[in-house]
């Protein structure tokens, strides 16, 4: 989930709502999963090779495809979805302001997954 700063190669700090999310275990939405430190790790040193040009720290992933949300160091804190191993993947990005709006949309994706496969969301009170 957060990768320690032995195995950060950049200068950064996670954003105080991202690291919330952490605290309180939110974790799996469905379509979007946050990835655990030791592939943040490894998804961390393939993004360094295949991108070496931008600094990427990646937290989540898309269980449906390759997309996964990076924060880009000296971005504020924003938010980048790139759709990883394909040969464009940065140029067909996806760009969030800010880690919140990220996480709007995911959960908009979440309800509209639950939605496509029958659920009734006054029924999961």
């Amino acid at each position: 989930m957060i990768i320690d700063k032995k195995n950060m190669p950049y200068e950064f700090e996670y954003p105080k709502e991202f690291l919330k999310l952490i605290e309180l275990g939110l974790l799996d939405f469905e379509v979007w999963g946050i990835i655990d430190a030791t592939d943040a790790v490894i998804r961390l040193e393939g993004l360094k090779k295949r991108y070496p040009e931008y600094k990427l720290i990646p937290f989540a992933r898309c269980w449906s495809n390759d997309d996964i949300a990076c924060f880009e160091v000296g971005k504020n804190n924003s938010v980048i979805v790139i759709h990883d191993y394909s040969d464009n993947a940065y140029k067909n990005r996806k760009e969030y302001e800010t880690f919140l709006s990220w996480f709007e949309e995911v959960i908009k994706e979440m309800i509209q997954e639950f939605i496509w496969f029958g659920f009734e969301l006054d029924s999961l009170d």
